[in-house]
């Protein structure tokens, strides 16, 4: 059967984070805090703070075990429900969370030959959508339309926005749906052996491990379980999976 659909990991893949990412974690966390406090919240600054980072790497390490989305919304609701503040209009903490993510979204840098590929790829007569594991929907929009590859995609989907994250079957078989494509027709792209390989073999999909940013992760264990059918150090080298394509 013609493999004519890619589906694209975000980060790391299309992507790349060029920074500290405790440092930026924490300068998130209070422009986060300062962004509440504008509204009017009284909130002490590294209370706030580290309820905030104990609440949210928690609901990070359930989510690698149940697959299940919370959002960063709803770890903010929860932990403002422990300080006792009144009611927050959801416009608020919405604002609030626009704030911090815009702190990391700075750092994220498109690949040099993402837009090339995709371009070559959608020439060949591809059709291409993303799968983005995050906590917040509106974060993965913005990162998409940052990087300027909305125009290739016929969808991006976020764990946020869905519900699920990879490996979840559910989430790869929504994303199959938009084309009705059959499993074999696609191949999903991105850096996670645990994510992106496993979750597309679930579903009967091809596999393709870009290993540029991560090879450090990952043992040669690791990737002999995950048996991931490409293994790639460049986004161009995919352009040998279409048919006719003269690039290796």
């Amino acid at each position: 059967m013609t493999l004519k659909c890619f589906l694209f990991d975000l980060g790391s893949t299309l992507i790349y984070f060029d920074s500290h990412w405790e440092d930026t974690l924490h300068k998130a966390r209070q422009a986060l805090w300062s962004g509440l406090v504008n509204q009017g919240l009284e909130l002490p600054e590294i209370d706030f703070i580290n309820a905030f980072s104990s609440v949210q790497k928690a609901y990070w390490k359930q989510r690698d075990i149940d697959l299940i989305e919370k959002t960063t919304y709803s770890v903010l609701s929860e932990v403002l429900a422990d300080f006792d503040t009144e009611e927050v209009q959801e416009s608020v903490l919405r604002d609030a969370l626009a704030e911090m993510y815009t702190v990391s979204q700075a750092y994220w840098l498109v690949e040099a030959d993402t837009v090339d590929t995709l371009k070559a790829l959608q020439q060949h007569g591809c059709r291409m959508g993303l799968i983005s594991n995050a906590g917040d929907d509106m974060d993965v929009q913005l990162l998409v339309d940052k990087a300027g590859v909305r125009p290739y995609m016929d969808f991006i989907i976020s764990s946020a926005g869905f519900g699920k994250r990879k490996p979840s079957p559910e989430i790869f078989t929504h994303a199959l749906s938009f084309w009705d494509a059959a499993p074999e027709e696609a191949v999903m792209v991105g850096d996670r052996l645990e994510a992106d390989v496993l979750g597309a073999h679930k579903v009967g999909m091809m596999s393709v491990w870009i290993s540029r940013r991560v090879k450090g992760n990952y043992t040669a264990e690791d990737i002999k379980h995950y048996a991931p059918e490409l293994c790639v150090d460049s986004l161009g080298e995919l352009l040998a999976l279409v048919d006719g394509s003269e690039e290796a």
